[in-house]
């Protein structure tokens, strides 16, 4: 993805709207966070929002996050920094041959099957 696509695709998430920032002291802050607490909002950008514009937060788009054995994370992690070494010497090594590169292909796609098939048992 070029960085043009990513920045398109960072706009996209965020909507049409522009960033807003306020400085507060800590005093004001914890204040902030305490009224927001005490509100029931669920952020200090919806809490300033409703106070100001009069508007409820509706989000946008919420996943459940799902819950996972930390060591398995762990894992997938691990086997995720590797394919990334394997793509990265991928992209960069002029020197593999067709075979070669055929060969670490089929082997990511593999992994990637795999990685699949056990997201799909975790979900279950």
């Amino acid at each position: 993805m070029t960085p043009e696509e990513q920045q398109a695709a960072r706009k996209k998430r965020r909507g049409t709207g522009e960033n807003f920032s306020l400085w507060l002291n800590p005093d004001q802050k914890n204040e902030l966070h305490s009224r927001v607490d005490a509100s029931g909002a669920p952020s200090p950008s919806a809490y300033i929002k409703r106070r100001v514009f009069g508007t409820e937060f509706t989000p946008t788009c919420r996943r459940p996050i799902a819950k996972a054995d930390p060591a398995l994370i762990r894992h997938l992690s691990w086997i995720g920094n590797n394919v990334n070494q394997i793509a990265r010497v991928c992209n960069h090594s002029r020197e593999l041959s067709p075979e070669q590169a055929a060969s670490i292909y089929a082997s990511l796609a593999l992994i990637a099957e795999e990685l699949e098939a056990l997201s799909e048992t975790a979900k279950q």
